[in-house]
């Protein structure tokens, strides 16, 4: 179809191939004035002109010029240049002669040129804002103004300035914006000026032109112009083109118009030519076709052409058949095979066309969203190509482009959709503006709903903001319902978590709500809020035991109140987390902490023993070691004690403990190596706990030392004969290493005889080279009839080191083992090694072991005894035996000879012929044959002797038929030699020459195959060394046996030696012939049936055969050739004349059988040009994709592209993949271009094009490709080159796949190419792909070369990158103040502080510093803290940092404080006491300072009874209630100053204040001291120590002054106790001596010690 086109497109050259930038190439900067010249301007940081000549573009010319536009004139090498100078108001205009450089013209236009052209080659055209000039380069004078622009062309732009043939005509062209309906296509507009009349015509037109046209009937040719106009008619694009002929004989200009109302009818009735009319009322868009149009159609549809049907209604004329009933029609109609729908085909040209209609609109978004392409409706509609309508939006609200429905909406004004739409979209904001603005009211509850049906994360949204109004439309209650009812779990819970927020108790049924749900569908949403703590008022009892429904052990456990709740959920502590289980314990009572690990013992011991003895140490302190040790007792738990009190050892000082300690150790079997020491340090006189320990560890070398030491010799042989004799050999090896008396060793070995191991008793004395110490141990068990291997090994051993006759009792002794023994003597002596192997067939450690000591003579007797097969073939292999050269002589000189046996010499034979040894079975065959031993008259040995000869060594021949008198003739001549002539010829005189003469007298086609085989044949020998054909050996027959060798061998018969001289011409043809026959050889004899018998193998007599040469029937001898040395060579140019000859031999003769072997051997010999003629001959006879595939080859080697892309473009079977890998891989890459571009392969485009350094259509050809192989091979490619730009474009491809962006970036730095490639990482990250390995790599780029970027880019992007990386690299480059950086953002607060104060100078920052170290979590920092909050004297700083950070030395820093001269700092002290469980020097401290609260208030946290007595023992006293019930003044602690005293605590008795309580439950503690020589009582606070404390219990204290004020025993104490349901109980106390009363109570379970009673204060 190509060929068909009225107008060729052919490319002539690509700019980028000559260097020039992408980014140069565009109208501004290129000018192609004609078909001559191209100049291109290129703005750099040199601005350059580049010249290109057409007729040598490969070399265009640069030149440094600056100027805005540059124009080569249309024939010459002259040039125009226009620029802007400064200080003037128009254009420089200057023209230059390249050639001789010399400037032809300048002027300077007084404004500036918008347009120029070169009109003629010696005229510029010039158009300016409001006139055109015309400049004659070469003559005199300067722009000459031929007329001015019409009001038409102001303001456009010019693309065009022409003038007419004869200079009397020109038209200049522009284009403006088009109209508003439609914006993208511009306006054409045309001024027309004639020279002659000196008037212009203003026209719409686009392009135009002139031309000279011969009309009929006129003798003059006329000048006419054409000229082209686009508008716009009724939404549809109307196209004309006028042809005005010029001129004439009328003056002025001559335009016509055509009536576009009857133009289509005058056509189709006056012209009678409907097809016209038709053409013209689409092509017009004219009226006048409708009846025409409307038949047509109707016609093409029933006819079934739909696809002519439907493109035929969408182009009508006025849209005639645009109608709802062809639509339908249309949708009705099948699609045709292989064609879209009708239906499409007709939206589709409209919608090239214009726009659609509102229904037209619908169908095609029903079917466009049917194939889910909802983005090409909206492209559409941004291009204005829709028609609005409900019906459209409701599909594309459907479709989820709720935007664009809402904007069709709010076009069309349908108020209740555009109120659904912004509740779908979640614009609630905008949903309130739109009904404040509309006046509307919208019913929530109903909106709610709808929004829970459609969009739950939008009804989520808008409940949050109905809760936030204030009043609420609807309250919490009834959405959280709304949202349960419909199994919203996951929205009704981001909604609660929300709207309870403020955790108020009137919530509590929400809260229990909230939790309930997802406890039942999603545990773990409610862990997490459990977690948070946000929530405190919910129902815990049934969370705790929702919790424990949906395995949220913990939760269950931190929500029970009732031990057999807490107990019953303990036996799930595989699912609870040991770490949280063990802090659970720590809100405990004793009792109950207890009995929970009681219940943990008791539900599965061997799970939970190691929980139980973590938490038994933790809380060892609260629950007491004794009851803990008790607990483990009672379940037989002693692993778990050893646990536990192991771990107290070190700082319990309790003998019971200890005790214990030691009994769980020994009842777990954990006494060992610190028994034993104790044993041996204990020097018991009986050794027997010693022995027994040891034995049971296997300690027995220890044991065996300190009793030989000690002299406890007795207790040694008691162990080994009584306790256990298996030990013999270790203690024997402990005795040997202490140097004990060899009789008491070899003693205490018979002892035991037969009861200890041999084997390992030999191993540990030999470890010790003490063997012969054995030797009476051993003669006795073999005196016993021992047949043990250990034991004559042993023996073996010590006869091969006192050199005791080895030989003898290695080749007698039949229990030893052949190879432990071998390998003992071979370091001894090897020829011992040898004879152990021998005896035992170790083939392969005897080989190794002569080849290691080069005992050849040895191995060569030993394999030819052996006569197996696979012996001699390992030995035979070179690759396996590097020394068979040195055991082939041995066998030669030494071992054959000797040998006597005829199945020794047949193995050794036949293991020399398998190996292919041609010559040395030459060598041994001559030994044997010739040199008079006991095989030499075998008759098939000779025969094979001088077989082997013919084919390996043809000069030997001659001589052996000489020597030889007992070969077979008939075994060694091939009867069957009748051949044609050709036949002797090429394969017994192998005379090419004359075969060819002959062929070519002949000119027979099956004369030249023959020939054509000979020439093929006759390559090859010449291009490759000749291969021996196969050995004899492949032709064994294993049948006979040779005999033994005859005493007198007899002389052959007379009639014998005519046979040799055939045996020599048959053996001088083979030589003359320039490679050995090997297809027919005589059958090789069986060195088997090698009997040297010779009567019993006489040859018969047989006749000369006749040969086809005269010349080779001659009766005397023939002297045997002189055989020239064969030079290994892979391919001469002697070859090439045989295959190209053999080649043309086939093709004259038509065969094309060998085309296999022709091709492989053309391509071996180069034969490219005479293969391509041969292929296509194959080619017409044989279908075979190989000849297909080696014709394209052959042409890439010839380099013939033509025929190759005519040959590809064609009907073939060629694998074009297969063909461009091959061209590619011998570097053929235009070749390899074509094929990969005519595949496509872009990938492998790619690759050639980079080896043709095309890199930018390599980088085009990766695109296409789009594979990281091919990005990467391009990028690497353009780098290496200097192409960065290039590289670039590739790079950005490549890096966004993290696995390759490394590779990349060390390409790029071990070229050095820093800056290029911080270049590509800055372009990548802002990628769409762009991933955390570039913002990283870009970071690491910054700190190794660009460190004045980096902190920015760390800031910027601190959340992307993988700061780990960054921080090893700022390390290594020494980046200090960025390394801070990273550490804070990393969150390793302690590196960031360490790092400020090591590099201060550029790292430091005060504020950041202060920041970072309150965060640290390392002891030092903390402590400089604390040191330097206490030197300013900051104790609610102090206080404040051990209570946040308690990583520092608590106890040194209270130690410290304790002593300080504030009061506040002491108390500090006392805080970090008591935070550290050290409640008495709390309380100490507290006491000396007189702060009785803090004291008492430490005394309750501790829970010790003798810690608060002891706080009572001086001149105060205290009463411990758990909760105090007051009912005002009246119960309070009143004192009353003694009658004696008026002044009290210098107060008035009178006015003595009472510390009156409030009225309610009020928990404290009631003190009772001396005040000023009065008394008081007051009640302190109490604070429990968990929030599950609470003890149901309360009191009242009255104080009674005392008689005596300096008496304290006078005072009265009255302590009142009220327990719930049950009686009070009052106790009082009575001056005199010191007392205490007590009324105990229950103490209520599960809390630490509570003792509710009345106390007495004593002295």
């Amino acid at each position: 179809m190509a060929g068909l086109a009225p107008i060729l497109v052919q490319e002539k050259l690509l700019l980028p191939s000559i260097g020039i930038a992408q980014e140069f190439i565009s109208f501004k900067s290129v000018s192609f004035e004609s078909e001559k010249f191209i100049c291109v301007r290129e703005n750099g940081a040199q601005p350059t002109v580049v010249i290109i000549d057409m007729s040598n573009p490969l070399a265009p010319a640069r030149r440094q010029i600056s100027a805005d536009s540059a124009l080569m004139c249309l024939d010459k090498k002259v040039i125009a240049l226009k620029a802007t100078v400064a200080g003037t108001s128009g254009d420089s205009l200057q023209v230059f002669n390249l050639d001789t450089k010399t400037k032809l013209k300048a002027y300077q236009m007084p404004e500036n040129v918008e347009y120029w052209k070169w009109i003629s080659p010696s005229a510029l055209g010039l158009v300016t804002a409001a006139s055109v000039y015309h400049w004659d380069v070469e003559g005199a004078g300067d722009p000459v103004k031929v007329f001015d622009r019409t009001p038409n062309l102001a303001g456009s732009q010019i693309i065009s300035y022409r003038t007419s043939p004869d200079s009397k005509w020109s038209v200049l062209i522009g284009i403006a914006p088009g109209a508003p309906e439609r914006p993208q296509l511009a306006k054409g507009l045309m001024q027309l000026y004639s020279f002659e009349q000196q008037k212009s015509q203003p026209l719409e037109a686009h392009a135009a032109s002139f031309a000279t046209v011969k009309f009929a009937g006129r003798d003059a040719a006329s000048l006419v112009i054409s000229f082209a106009q686009k508008t716009l008619k009724e939404g549809q694009i109307v196209s004309k083109l006028h042809v005005i002929e010029l001129g004439g004989a009328a003056p002025g200009v001559v335009l016509a118009t055509v009536n576009e109302a009857t133009l289509v009818s005058f056509v189709a009735q006056q012209l009678n030519n409907v097809e016209l009319a038709l053409a013209i009322a689409k092509r017009g868009n004219l009226p006048g076709a409708e009846q025409l149009i409307g038949q047509q159609f109707e016609r093409v549809f029933s006819e079934g052409r739909f696809k002519e049907a439907a493109e035929l209604a969408a182009e009508s004329p006025q849209g005639i058949l645009r109608t709802r009933e062809v639509v339908e029609r249309l949708k009705s109609a099948p699609p045709q095979p292989g064609t879209k729908p009708p239906i499409l085909i007709y939206l589709g040209v409209l919608l090239q066309k214009g726009k659609l209609n509102t229904w037209e609109s619908a169908e095609l978004a029903r079917l466009v969203l049917g194939q889910n392409k909802k983005e090409l409706l909206v492209n559409w509609w941004n291009e204005g190509k829709l028609e609005c309508s409900e019906e459209l939006a409701d599909m594309m609200s459907a479709a989820g482009e709720k935007d664009l429905a809402l904007k069709m909406y709010q076009l069309l004004g349908s108020s209740g959709k555009i109120i659904a739409t912004l509740a779908e979209k979640g614009d609630f904001a905008g949903l309130a503006a739109y009904t404040g603005q509309t006046g509307q009211t919208l019913n929530w509850m109903q909106l709610l709903q709808s929004q829970m049906m459609t969009s739950p994360s939008g009804a989520v949204a808008l409940a949050k903001m109905i809760v936030k109004q204030t009043p609420s439309p609807i309250d919490v209650g009834t959405i959280s319902e709304l949202f349960i009812s419909r199994q919203m779990v996951r929205e009704a819970t981001s909604f609660l978590l929300e709207a309870l927020a403020g955790d108020r108790p009137e919530q509590a049924p929400l809260q229990s709500k909230l939790l309930e749900i997802n406890l039942i569908s999603n545990p773990a949403v409610a862990d997490a809020i459990l977690a948070g703590g946000s929530l405190t008022h919910y129902d815990r009892p049934r969370i705790a035991q929702l919790c424990e429904k949906a395995g949220l052990y913990m939760r269950a456990l931190q929500h029970y109140t009732e031990l057999t709740d807490i107990k019953r959920t303990l036996a799930n502590t595989h699912a609870i987390p040991p770490q949280e289980l063990s802090e659970f314990f720590g809100t405990l009572s004793a009792e109950w902490a207890l009995e929970c690990l009681k219940e943990l013992l008791v539900t599965n011991a061997a799970q939970n023993l190691q929980l139980v003895v973590n938490i038994a140490r933790e809380y060892t302190e609260q629950l007491g070691s004794g009851k803990i040790i008790e607990l483990l007792e009672a379940y037989n738990c002693y692993n778990g004690m050893y646990l536990y009190l192991g771990s107290r050892m070190a700082v319990s000082e309790d003998p019971e403990e200890h005790y214990k300690y030691i009994e769980a150790a020994a009842r777990t079997g954990q006494l060992g190596e610190r028994v034993k020491a104790f044993l041996m340090e204990a020097k018991l006189p009986d050794a027997r706990p010693l022995i027994n320990v040891c034995n049971r560890f296997d300690m027995v070398g220890d044991l065996t030392q300190y009793l030989f030491t000690n002299n406890m010799l007795r207790y040694i042989e008691g162990y080994v004969q009584k306790v256990n004799p298996a030990k013999t050999p270790q203690v024997v090896a402990a005795l040997l290493d202490a140097e004990a008396d060899d009789a008491f060793i070899n003693n205490l070995i018979l002892s035991v005889r037969s009861l200890l191991p041999v084997d390992a008793l030999v191993e540990e004395v030999e470890k010790r080279n003490r063997l012969k110490l054995l030797l009476p141990f051993l003669e006795h068990l073999i005196s016993e009839g021992s047949a043990d291997p250990h034991v004559h090994n042993a023996l073996g051993k010590i006869v091969i080191d006192t050199n005791n006759n080895p030989e003898h009792f290695l080749t007698t002794n039949p229990y030893y083992d052949s190879l432990v023994v071998g390998k003992y003597a071979e370091k001894r002596d090897p020829n011992l090694a040898c004879v152990a192997y021998k005896r035992g067939h170790n083939d392969d450690a005897l080989v190794e072991c002569t080849n290691k000591h080069s005992l050849f003579k040895l191995q060569a007797r030993y394999v030819v005894e052996r006569s197996d097969p696979e012996l001699w073939a390992k030995v035979l292999d070179e690759a396996e035996n590097k020394h068979r050269r040195a055991l082939i002589d041995q066998v030669v000189s030494t071992a054959l000879p000797e040998s006597r046996h005829p199945e020794q010499v047949s193995a050794t034979v036949k293991a020399f012929m398998a190996a292919r040894l041609e010559s040395e079975l030459i060598e041994l065959l001559e030994k044997i044959v010739l040199q008079n031993s006991a095989f030499s008259n075998n008759a098939n040995l000779q025969n094979l002797l001088i077989l082997t000869a013919i084919k390996a060594d043809r000069s030997r021949v001659k001589d052996y038929i000489n020597r030889l008198d007992n070969f077979d003739c008939d075994t060694l001549l091939d009867p069957a030699v009748h051949v044609s002539v050709s036949q002797v010829l090429l394969e017994h005189l192998a005379d090419l020459e004359r075969a060819a003469d002959f062929a070519l007298k002949a000119d027979e086609a099956p004369v030249w195959s023959e020939l054509g085989h000979a020439q093929l044949e006759a390559g090859e020998v010449e291009r490759t060394q000749p291969t021996v054909s196969a050995p004899a050996s492949t032709q064994l027959r294993h049948s006979a046996h040779i005999s033994p060798p005859p005493p007198h061998p007899k002389p052959p018969p007379l009639n014998h030696y005519p046979e040799r001289r055939r045996i020599l011409a048959v053996s001088g043809a083979i030589a003359s012939h320039p490679r050995a026959p090997t297809n027919h050889t005589p059958d090789t004899p069986d060195p088997e049936t090698c009997d040297p018998d010779p009567k019993r193998h006489t040859p018969p007599r047989r006749s000369a055969v006749p040969l086809p040469n005269p010349a080779l029937r001659q009766t005397t001898p023939l002297k045997p050739p002189t055989l020239k040395p064969v030079t290994l060579t892979t391919e001469t140019s002697n070859s090439i004349p045989q295959v190209s000859g053999a080649i043309a031999s086939y093709l004259r003769s038509g065969d094309t059988t060998r085309y296999v072997s022709v091709t492989d051997k053309a391509k071996g010999s180069g034969c490219y040009d005479e293969l391509v003629k041969y292929l296509l001959m194959v080619r017409k006879k044989v279908k075979d994709a190989k000849v297909d595939t080696e014709l394209v080859y052959a042409y890439a080697k010839t380099a013939n592209m033509t025929a190759l892309e005519e040959f590809i473009a064609g009907t073939h079977q060629a694998n074009l993949q297969a063909c461009g890998d091959r061209a590619f891989d011998e570097g053929l890459y235009d070749a390899a271009r074509v094929l990969f571009t005519h595949i496509p392969n872009y990938g492998r485009l790619a690759s050639t094009l980079v080896k043709l350094r095309s890199f930018q259509a390599a980088v085009d050809a990766a695109r296409k490709a789009n594979s990281p192989k091919s990005w990467k091979e391009v990028a690497y490619a353009c780098v290496e080159e200097r192409e960065f730009r290039l590289a670039q474009l590739c790079g950005l491809n490549i890096i966004v796949n993290a696995d390759d962006l490394e590779e990349v970036s060390d390409f790029y730095q071990r070229g050095g190419h820093f800056d290029e490639l911080i270049a590509l990482l800055e372009s990548g990250i802002g990628l769409e792909r762009a991933h955390m390995g570039i913002f990283t790599e870009l970071g690491l780029m910054y700190a190794k070369y660009r460190h004045e970027k980096l902190a920015e880019h760390l800031k910027l992007f601190s959340a992307r990158l993988n700061i780990p990386r960054l921080i090893r690299v700022c390390e290594e480059q020494q980046h200090w103040k960025e390394l801070t950086f990273l550490y804070i953002a990393y969150d390793e607060f302690d590196n960031a502080a360490y790092c400020m104060m090591a590099h201060s100078p550029s790292a430091w920052e005060h504020v950041q510093f202060k920041d970072v170290a309150v965060r640290v979590s390392s002891g030092e920092v903390n402590e400089a803290v604390n040191a330097l909050l206490v030197e300013e004297e900051d104790y609610e700083g102090l206080s404040h940092s051990i209570q946040s950070y308690d990583n520092f030395d608590q106890v040194a820093l209270a130690a410290a404080l304790e002593r300080h001269e504030l009061l506040e700092f002491r108390r500090v002290a006392a805080q970090v006491y008591k935070k550290n469980l050290r409640w008495r020097k709390a309380v100490e401290l507290a006491k000396a300072d007189g702060l009785f609260k803090d004291a008492m208030e430490t005394t309750a946290q501790s829970g010790d009874s003798q810690l608060a007595e002891e706080l009572t023992l001086g001149r105060s006293a205290a009463v411990w209630f758990g909760w105090s019930i007051c009912r005002g003044p009246e119960d309070s602690a009143a004192a009353r100053a003694a009658p004696s005293d008026p002044r009290v605590g210098g107060h008035p008795a009178s006015s003595w204040p009472e510390r009156a309580c409030t009225p309610g439950l009020c928990p404290g503690w009631w003190m009772i001291s001396e005040a000023g020589g009065g008394w008081e009582g007051w009640r302190a606070p109490w604070r429990a120590n968990s929030p599950r404390s609470s003890v149901s219990a309360g009191g009242a204290v009255s104080v009674t002054p005392p008689h005596d004020a300096h008496d304290p025993r006078s005072v009265s104490v009255v302590c009142t106790v009220v327990r719930p349901r049950r009686t009070s109980v009052s106790c009082t106390s009575d001056p005199g001596p010191v007392s205490r009363a007590r009324k105990a109570t229950p103490r209520h379970p599960g809390r630490r010690g509570r003792t509710l009673g009345c106390l007495t204060p004593p002295v």
